[in-house]
Order: structure tokens, then sequence, then C-alpha cells
């Protein structure tokens, strides 16, 4: 596979669970055998790697059209169309296996009803679905959850789930994982941690309570995958511990609910309250500006309402704001203040127009832009604009 030797012959299904890539794929088999894509070169795949977690091309035979796994067998010149993977000339309509979107001819292959969208694979999916969307009602014995709908493939009861903390959870009507949630270590008992990152409703990623992982990154520590952690949650870059309240992290550190971007786009699928290291915050909150002296007012995600929370912090302040940030981001406690204000780095005006330089008014922006968020997260933010 991609040139190098990997464990072959093995069908998914027929190897012990521990060290199954089946409800592993992009992480770590229980047994400790690795179902990511550097597995090969490291030659650490689990035996079923390549049958569970992997899909070959299918353009034997065809000039044009999907290959199968998203990617395509090749284009026809202008004057001809593809139909069963073959170029033929003028345009003869394709909606094989498709419910919406374009015949290829300039024509439609359907429209999908309210509250969904024709997604690139030609079928209608969810509005509210986060993961890929060649995923959705895949028929491969598959059912994905915590992917913000329902996956039809749940309905079969061989189905296997992922997306949840094992292959065997059941999937809720509502696509989200049958388990019972937690948001802080202490909310769990015997010395157990709030573990994992899962979608739990609501605009929000919970974890379940189990033991810490030993041998894995400690809070803080750079991370990329949530198997990397010891907390099984990987936020933001960093390992992360979930909290409900500022009680819950570190006295330097801030309990606010941060983005966790999704599969398919960059946009926050939702937020996970975890607590962050915040230079100079003591838990002191502000309706001002000026309540800050020394540092600045900035705002947080609240765990709990997703709406703004402010507070003081070390961070760069009002006399630093106005820098470009259309092609950089803003030093920490600022906020982008987008296109249609001038992609210029502000800080908030909880206090009104006094909390802004002079010749700056106090509007507003999108607090968020998470796709899952209740109506009443969906607040604006009151910043100081130019």
């Amino acid at each position: 596979m991609n040139g190098q030797c990997v464990t072959s012959g093995v069908d998914a299904g027929t190897v012990p669970p521990e060290v199954s890539c089946v409800g592993n794929c992009f992480g770590i088999a229980p047994g400790g055998c690795a179902c990511t894509a550097d597995c090969v070169d490291a030659g650490t795949c689990c035996g079923d790697y390549v049958s569970a977690c992997s899909c070959t091309p299918q353009c034997s035979g065809r000039s044009c059209g999907s290959d199968g796994c998203g990617g395509s067998c090749g284009s026809c010149a202008v004057g001809s169309s593809c139909s069963s993977g073959q170029c033929v000339s003028g345009c003869v309509p394709n909606c094989n296996g498709l419910a919406c979107g374009n015949d290829g001819c300039g024509g439609s292959c359907g429209t999908c009803g309210a509250k969904s969208s024709c997604a690139w694979t030609g079928q209608c999916v969810p509005d509210t679905w986060i993961c890929d969307p060649s995923s959705y009602a895949a028929g491969d014995g598959v059912c994905d959850c915590g992917c913000g709908a329902w996956d039809p493939d749940c309905a079969s009861a061989s189905a296997t789930v992922i997306g949840c903390p094992t292959a065997q959870t059941a999937c809720g009507d509502a696509g989200i994982c049958d388990v019972t949630f937690c948001g802080a270590n202490s909310q769990c008992s015997g010395g157990g941690w709030c573990t994992g990152v899962y979608y739990g409703g609501g605009g929000l990623f919970k974890g379940t309570c189990a033991a810490p992982v030993t041998d894995a990154l400690a809070e803080g520590q750079s991370c990329t995958f949530d198997d990397q952690c010891e907390s099984m949650a990987c936020v933001g870059g960093l390992c992360r511990l979930y909290c409900a309240s500022d009680s819950d992290c570190a006295s330097s550190e801030v309990c606010g609910a941060l983005p966790v971007v999704g599969s398919v786009t960059p946009a926050a699928a939702g937020f996970a309250p975890v607590c962050s290291f915040l230079p100079g915050y003591t838990g002191a909150s502000c309706a001002s500006q000026a309540a800050c002296p020394g540092g600045a007012c900035i705002a947080v995600v609240d765990p709990a309402t997703l709406a703004p929370r402010y507070v003081c912090a070390q961070t760069q302040g009002k006399s630093s704001i106005g820098s470009s940030c259309a092609a950089a981001s803003c030093p920490l406690g600022q906020i982008c203040s987008g296109p249609s204000n001038g992609s210029v780095c502000t800080l908030p005006c909880p206090g009104g127009s006094a909390d802004c330089p002079t010749g700056w008014t106090c509007g507003s922006i999108p607090f968020n832009s998470a796709t899952l968020l209740p109506a009443a997260s969906a607040a604006e933010i009151p910043v100081c604009l130019p």
C-alpha cells in the first residue's frame, strides 16, 4: 500500500476487537496497534487497517467520473460528457445513483427538502451534518454517530458505531452517543477523568468518565489527536481538561468553551468547555475596559451558555488595536472585526463607546460561527470599530 508493506489478507471483523481498526480509524486500537495513515511507514498498523480504514480507487476500464473514493478517474473534453465512466459525444444526462445536483448537461437530478442540502456526493444531507458528506447514509455498514444528525446507516443492528467511546455504544435518534456525558473531572468518581471529545447536543462537545490514559501527554502539551492526551481531549492543538467553572481549573486558567473544528470545514462544529491558561487572569470579571487597569477586558465563551463572558487578563491593550487581521491572527484577547468591518484587530466594548479609542465607535459583530449552536448563543458581541 503506497509503496509500503502492510499486513494483508485479514478482513475487518475477523480479528480480536482490541487489535482491530474497526471503530478506531484515525486513532489507536485498545491493543496498541495503529489505525492512522502514518502507521504504514512506521509498520505499526493493525492487521485489518487496509480493509477497515482505507478506500481503493476503482478506475479500471473508466476514463472519467468518480473513482469511488472521492477522487476522479478523469474528465472529458469540451463537447463530450461522462456516461458510465466513458466520454461520449454530445451530452447525455447522468443521474445514476444521484438524488440531487447537476446531471452533467445543465439539468438537475433532483432537489432537497427543507433543512437539507445537496452535497458533492449528489445526495441530500441534513444541514446540521458535520462529518464527511460521503459517510451519510453510505450503506457501508458504519453508523456515524455524533455528526449532528442521525445517520440512516445506524438503523442496522449490525452496523459498527464510530464517533462514540466504543464501537458497541448505541447511537440515539438525534445522532448522539447513548452514554452519560460529563463536563469536568469532578463529575467522575473513583479517580476517573472526563475523557474524549464527543458531540453531546446543543453545540457542546463533552466527555465520558474513564481512567486517564497512562504514559500520554499531560494538560497543556501540544497534540494532534485526542488519543495522544491523558484526557483523550485534544482541543485547539493542546491537551485539555474539561471544566464546568473556574474551580475545576488551575488558578491561572479560565474555564471557557473552545471551538472544535469539524472534519469537513474549518468552521467550528461546536464547542468544548475546557481549561485554558490566560496570562494575568485572577478570576476577575469586568463590565468595561476601565475595570482592568494594566490589562484588558476580553471575551471568552461561557462554558454553559456559549455567550460572551468578560474577564480581565494581561494582553495587548487598547493602544495596540487596529492592526490588520486580513492575513494574520490577532494578539491574545483581541478579536478580528471581519471583512465587512475592515478586518482589523479590536477589543470588546461592554462599557460602550467609552471603552474605545478616540474616533472609534462601539459597534457589534457575530460572536461565533459554529454551525450547531442554539439560537440563544448566536449573540453578537460589542466591539470597538474604526
